[in-house]
């Protein structure tokens, strides 16, 4: 994706500001479309763990919630549009929702020095009453105050999002519990949703507070940017001395592709999947809808376990996991994980206008599992 004459590039980062109104309104009426039915694509999943479905499910709607309080945090900025990022994307970039977790903290205090919003919206209207004109100051204002009563903290999609320790059963060499987190990569400027099972070297069903402090932690560390799945594992577990993480799975959204977004920036023609796009985009009839969502499936288990010295000196042994690489799948050994799935969200429309060679030019097209949504924005797999 490059700059073009639809939005002002931001220096020399890979990121802009939209210019209008217009482009304002469109890009979050399409992007909170795709989340939204992202969260369907999610309900026709099959999970053996209904704690892992409802947590995802929780992820991908804090993450729609997040898109509408940008949406509103926008509509009449201050000083500036949102920034988009121009990377293999189509996300707002990640400052912005690091901006959402710098705004929860001082959300009080600026709530504090504003009026209500209905005493605002009063003075608004009788302001429109009596100079038949909408008065820009006010509307900023009602914007702000609105959003910031808006945004809760618990319900938004931040920088890293912890979740909760969940009990799962009793196993042979411990307790087995899950834990979901999920981050904004800052990279990748991508949402990436983590779901992790592991082993604890006792019978307790809890754990203490110093050793869950000290899990939470590291997990936020490790957890906190999109690394390889196994080099998060194996630090994890190196970093836990009696904790052992059997599995991690990782939902990663993105590139996202709307004709609209296309439209905003030159083409960049050493992206053969977005060129591919631009042109089957060009042959269906215009409408700003239109989008394609790539998105993948990692997962990362154990294989086995070692047992190793601790130290170069030590007589102390430690249990170590050994992970499955996928070495016989090129992307799969890269990402350092142990499957790969691919996935594809499109309308019906442009699926149907997709020829064979236009799949074999979108990445992971003819290996994705494919779902489609129609008119009444019913989603289904094939």
């Amino acid at each position: 994706m490059q700059s073009g004459s639809g939005y002002t590039p931001i220096d020399e980062w890979n990121f802009a500001e939209l210019s209008s109104d217009k482009q304002h309104s469109e890009y979050f009426k399409i992007t909170i479309k795709v989340l939204e039915l992202l969260e369907k694509v999610h309900e026709l999943q099959k999970y053996d763990d209904k704690f892992e479905f409802e947590a995802i499910s929780g992820f991908l709607k804090q993450l729609t919630f997040s898109l509408k309080a940008l949406h509103l945090k926008y509509t009449y900025p201050s000083e500036r549009r949102i920034w988009l990022d121009l990377s293999e994307s189509g996300f707002p970039n990640q400052i912005e929702f690091a901006g959402l977790e710098k705004d929860i903290t001082t959300a009080s205090e600026r709530c504090a020095e504003l009026p209500t919003a209905s005493v605002i919206a009063r003075s608004l209207l009788d302001t429109m009453m009596s100079q038949y004109k909408e008065p820009p100051e006010l509307l900023k204002i009602l914007c702000e105050r609105t959003y910031l009563d808006y945004i809760q903290s618990e319900r938004l999609f931040l920088p890293y999002c912890p979740g909760e320790l969940h009990y799962l059963k009793t196993t042979p060499k411990g307790t087995l519990f899950a834990y979901p987190f999920a981050c904004y990569d800052f990279a990748s400027n991508r949402p990436y949703l983590h779901y992790m099972t592991l082993e604890k070297e006792d019978l307790d069903t809890e754990f203490s507070n110093a050793l869950e402090d000290k899990f939470l932690k590291a997990v936020k560390l490790e957890g906190g940017r999109a690394a390889p799945l196994a080099v998060m594992g194996s630090s994890l577990d190196e970093s836990l001395d009696n904790l052992h993480p059997k599995s991690i799975r990782r939902l990663c959204l993105g590139p996202l592709y709307s004709r609209y977004m296309l439209d905003l920036w030159k083409p960049n023609q050493a992206d053969p999947c977005e060129m591919q796009i631009r042109e089957i985009f060009s042959r269906l009839p215009e409408s700003n809808d239109d989008f394609i969502l790539f998105f993948s499936e990692e997962l990362l288990y154990s294989k086995k376990q070692r047992v190793e010295q601790s130290g170069f000196l030590s007589m102390q042994q430690q249990t170590r996991e050994i992970y499955e690489i996928d070495s016989l799948n090129p992307e799969a050994y890269d990402r350092k994980v142990s499957q790969l799935h691919y996935g594809v969200l499109l309308s019906h429309q442009l699926l149907q206008n997709l020829s064979v060679a236009d799949q074999a030019k979108l990445n992971h097209f003819n290996q994705a599992k494919k779902y489609v949504y129609n008119n009444e924005g019913v989603v289904y797999g094939i």
